[in-house]
C-alpha cells in the first residue's frame, strides 16, 4: 500500500486525481488522506482525515509515502524510514500562497530516500519504483533529536 497525504491545511486535488489515475493504470492500492474528497474517483481509497494513531499505523505498514512538500510529511517518512515522493504544490496554479514547497523540494531533493516529482509523469514513475531507498535522516546526528520528538508526537506518546 502507498500512503498519500496532502497535509491538514489545504486540499490538493491535482495530486489526488493523479494518484487515482496511477492506481487505475497499475492496479496499485493507494490510500490518500485528501482533506476534502475529490469527486468521481474510483481507484483510490480517499479519507478526509486520519487520527495521529491511524496515520502512524498506515505509515508503519506502507511501502512508500507520497505527499506535498510539507515538513510534517517529510518527518513522518523519516520517523518510519519510508521512501518519500514529494509532489510540491505550485502557487502559480493556485495551490498555495507562494512557492515555498518548490523551494523545499529543491533543498531536500538530493537527500537519499526522497524523490521529487514535478508532474504526473514523474509521479507515476516514482510510484512504480520497487527498490527505492528509505528516507533516513536519523542516520545524520543533527536530525536525531527532532525525529525522535516527531515520532513520539505522531505515535501519541
Amino acid at each position: 500500500m502507498i500512503l498519500a497525504t496532502v497535509g491538514m491545511q489545504l486540499p490538493f486535488p491535482r495530486l489526488i486525481r493523479a494518484l487515482d489515475a496511477i492506481a487505475a493504470r497499475h492496479h496499485l492500492h493507494i490510500l490518500a488522506q485528501a482533506l476534502e474528497p475529490v469527486a468521481g474517483l474510483t481507484h483510490l481509497d480517499q479519507r478526509t482525515s486520519l487520527t495521529p494513531a491511524e496515520f502512524d499505523a498506515l505509515a508503519r505498514d506502507c511501502v512508500m509515502i507520497v505527499g506535498h512538500a510539507g515538513i510534517g510529511t517529510m518527518l513522518s517518512a523519516a520517523a518510519h524510514a519510508k521512501p518519500l515522493v514529494l509532489f510540491p504544490r505550485v502557487a502559480a496554479l493556485g495551490e498555495h500562497r507562494n512557492e515555498h514547497q518548490r523551494a523545499t523540494a529543491r533543498q531536500f531533493g538530493t537527500h537519499p530516500g526522497i524523490t521529487i516529482a514535478h508532474d504526473e509523469r514523474e509521479l507515476e514513475q516514482a510510484c512504480l519504483r520497487d527498490r527505492t531507498a528509505p528516507y533516513r535522516p536519523a542516520e545524520q546526528p543533527q536530525f536525531r533529536a527532532l525525529i525522535d520528538r516527531v515520532a513520539d508526537f505522531v505515535s501519541g506518546h
